[in-house]
């Protein structure tokens, strides 16, 4: 097996392919810990922002593909949240949203909390809120095609209340 750890580069160029802060990045290692240079040439997926990410904060299998979340932020005014899927060789998976990120539509201040895939390869995003904003979380499922999946809760989305605070999404297999 391999290791996929989703991290963010903070300062451009101290680490390999970083255009600019901020950018996440995706490190492959082999099971025993070491990096594996035929991903994406050096080891490590940089690039390809969601707005100006500034978090590669959630990742999963889909799979064989990699699923990475992303919130976007420029000072306290966001940008853009989603998930880009990735390939094993660190290439967008272009059938993925648009062109392999699916950006979902935010409110204020909201960013991906967690996600989780379940066994139909089912999307579900948890997203924080924001209680000074009234911003509250949402749980929001969206179809192995990153599509928002309208079946699911209201126009496939569930929102909470702006009180709560929802931290971590698991599904069990039944």
């Amino acid at each position: 097996g391999n290791l996929y750890i989703a991290a963010t580069c903070i300062v451009p160029g101290s680490c390999l392919n970083a255009t600019s802060s901020n950018d996440i990045s995706l490190i492959k290692r082999d099971i025993a810990g070491i990096t594996s240079y035929t991903y994406d040439q050096d080891g490590f997926y940089t690039g390809t922002d969601i707005a100006n990410e500034y978090a590669g904060n959630g990742i999963a299998m889909l799979g064989s593909d990699i699923l990475i979340s992303a919130t976007g932020e420029n000072g306290s005014a966001q940008l853009g949240t989603g998930l880009m899927r990735l390939d094993t060789s660190g290439g967008l998976v272009g059938g993925f949203g648009s062109s392999g990120v699916a950006t979902m539509s935010i409110l204020n201040q909201e960013k991906v909390n967690s996600f989780a895939v379940d066994l139909s390869n089912s999307i579900y995003v948890l997203t924080s809120g924001h209680t000074g904003s009234g911003t509250p979380p949402r749980l929001v499922k969206l179809n192995s095609s990153g599509g928002v999946d309208t079946s699911f809760a209201t126009s496939g989305v569930y929102s909470f209340l702006a009180t709560d605070r929802a931290e971590d999404i698991a599904i069990d297999a039944s």
